[in-house]
C-alpha cells in the first residue's frame, strides 16, 4: 500500500471506499509558528499526516481505520463497525477517487479531504 490515500485497497460495503488501518498515533503539539497536528502510521504505509480539525472531529484511535470514500471524503471508522460493514475488494481495477483541494483554502498545496488538511510523509 502507497503513502497516497488513493493507493490505498478499496473495501465494498453498499459503497465502495478506500481504507487504512491506523496503527499508531503521534501528537505533534502546535508551536508558536505551526498548527498542532498528529501523524498515523498505517498498516503497509509510511506516516500519514492528520491536521488537529481532524482528530478533534472524528476522534481517530488506534485500531480503527481512516477512511476515503469516492467523492474525495476522508473519514474515520472504529474497527468493529468498519470490519462489520466492509469486505476487502480482491484484484478488482477502480478509478481512483481524488481527494479535493481547493487552492484558495490550501495556500501551502496540502492534500486535503472535506473537512480536514491531509498531507503524506516523504518516502
Amino acid at each position: 500500500m502507497g503513502v497516497n490515500p488513493t493507493d490505498w485497497p478499496f473495501y465494498e460495503g453498499g459503497t465502495t471506499v478506500r481504507a487504512a488501518k491506523i496503527e499508531t498515533l503521534h501528537c505533534h503539539p502546535p508551536t508558536t509558528t505551526e498548527r498542532g497536528w498528529w501523524s498515523a502510521e498505517l498498516r503497509g504505509c509510511v506516516r500519514f499526516m492528520l491536521m488537529q480539525d481532524f482528530i478533534n472531529t472524528h476522534h481517530p484511535a488506534i485500531g480503527g481505520y481512516l477512511v476515503l470514500y469516492e467523492d474525495g471524503y476522508l473519514s474515520y471508522s472504529p474497527a468493529d463497525p468498519f470490519e462489520e460493514g466492509y469486505k476487502l475488494i480482491d484484484g478488482e481495477e477502480k478509478d481512483n477517487p481524488e481527494v479535493r483541494e481547493d487552492p484558495a483554502d490550501n495556500p501551502a498545496g496540502v492534500d486535503h479531504g472535506r473537512d480536514q488538511e491531509v498531507e503524506t510523509a516523504p518516502q
